[in-house]
């Protein structure tokens, strides 16, 4: 975890393979009017199993794990610095520090991985007044639940048994078809046989 930036959080950047990403996404449920359906599953295969689980286990690891206590007391100064700049009513000096201790108090649970640069901008773009420690932690647990969301598909992904994908069926050969229809034939008599029986 990088703390050279005080503004947020920079995680390294995992990248994950187009098909584990096909796979996610296809075990979503989607909504379309009144109706909730879900997409077609692609085929688990081991190595996408063993993708997801290394990339569970940095999640894990990296991004919902809380920051120390000096990171986040560097943050959440710099937020109130940058907030009481940009908003209509900025806290007093005396005020100031009572909102960064209930903050701290507030977040000491809060993931590394939802101190990031979109929340940073979600804050900058939401708030036209001072938050209130309620508020900023609101905002900042939509975050957090959108990372839970992620471990959460992850989580269910790895847990699902690997199946093989199926195999195509042959179409039997006429030998296998004839000796099927004298099965069939010797269990069920026709109307005929059954007459002169």
């Amino acid at each position: 975890m990088s703390t050279a930036s005080l503004t947020h959080i920079t995680l390294p950047r995992r990248t994950i393979s187009a098909a584990l990403s096909e796979a996610l996404h296809s075990r979503r449920w989607e909504r379309f009017a009144d109706l909730t359906i879900r997409g077609k599953r692609t085929a688990k295969t081991p190595a996408l199993h063993e993708e997801a689980v290394r990339l569970l286990a940095v999640l894990d690891a990296e991004a919902l794990t809380a920051p120390p206590l000096e990171v986040r007391q560097k943050l959440i100064a710099q937020f109130d610095q940058t907030l009481g700049a940009l908003v209509a009513n900025p806290r007093d000096p005396e005020k100031r520090e009572a909102w960064r201790l209930a903050v701290e108090a507030i977040t000491e649970d809060v993931p590394a991985g939802a101190w990031t640069a979109e929340f940073r901008r979600d804050a900058l773009r939401s708030f036209k007044f001072m938050p209130t420690p309620a508020e900023f932690y609101e905002l900042l647990d939509k975050h957090v639940q959108a990372l839970r969301n992620k471990r959460a598909t992850l989580w269910l992904f790895v847990n699902e048994p690997i199946r093989e994908p199926e195999k195509p069926r042959t179409p039997p050969t006429e030998e296998q078809k004839r000796h099927v229809n004298a099965i069939v034939a010797n269990l069920f008599p026709t109307q005929r046989e059954k007459r002169h029986a």
